[in-house]
């Protein structure tokens, strides 16, 4: 149930990406309901810079894919959830002087938004991962796009004590 509701809001993610950041693919509001639309935003709030969202939604198509073994549910539904994810982001990405990516704006559920937020770097690393796996696995060639947007990935950043940072900078 989960899956298709969230297939139903396709179309709400696609006109959020291309309404907010020019992009085609999937940008995921923080809030849906009747719609998906990107409707729940303020300066308290800046809720339209969680560009994370669609990314983080894949993960639920992988989970459900490894758990009932569904081939079909992975290679045609987790598949295309997958590429409308990596689309947005091959339209919105930069890439910074390290070349490595850079998310701008970005942000993370905890303190608000930024730049490279720990949380959407980690969701778009698994979901390229797993389109990849998903193509290797159906004997078709992976999108090179897709193995250059996973190199360009910066490495997460760890703080002094040991601890996984919330924000990958280089300043």
């Amino acid at each position: 149930a989960v899956i298709d509701r969230i297939e139903q809001y396709t179309s709400d993610f696609e006109e959020n990406a291309k309404a907010y950041y020019g992009s085609r693919g999937y940008m995921v509001p923080a809030h849906a309901s009747t719609t998906a639309k990107h409707l729940h935003w303020n300066h308290e709030w800046p809720l339209v810079t969680w560009t994370g969202g669609a990314a983080w939604l894949a993960h639920f198509f992988a989970e459900y894919a490894d758990f009932t073994k569904d081939q079909t549910f992975k290679e045609e539904r987790a598949r295309a959830f997958y590429d409308g994810v990596i689309q947005f982001y091959d339209d919105f990405k930069l890439i910074d002087q390290n070349d490595k990516l850079l998310l701008r704006p970005s942000y993370s559920p905890e303190n608000g938004m930024g730049d490279n937020a720990t949380f959407d770097i980690a969701a778009l690393k698994e979901t390229l991962i797993n389109a990849i796996a998903t193509y290797e696995e159906v004997g078709q060639a992976v999108p090179e796009h897709y193995l250059n947007l996973l190199a360009q990935l910066p490495d997460y950043a760890i703080n002094e004590s040991g601890v996984l940072k919330e924000w990958i900078d280089w300043s």
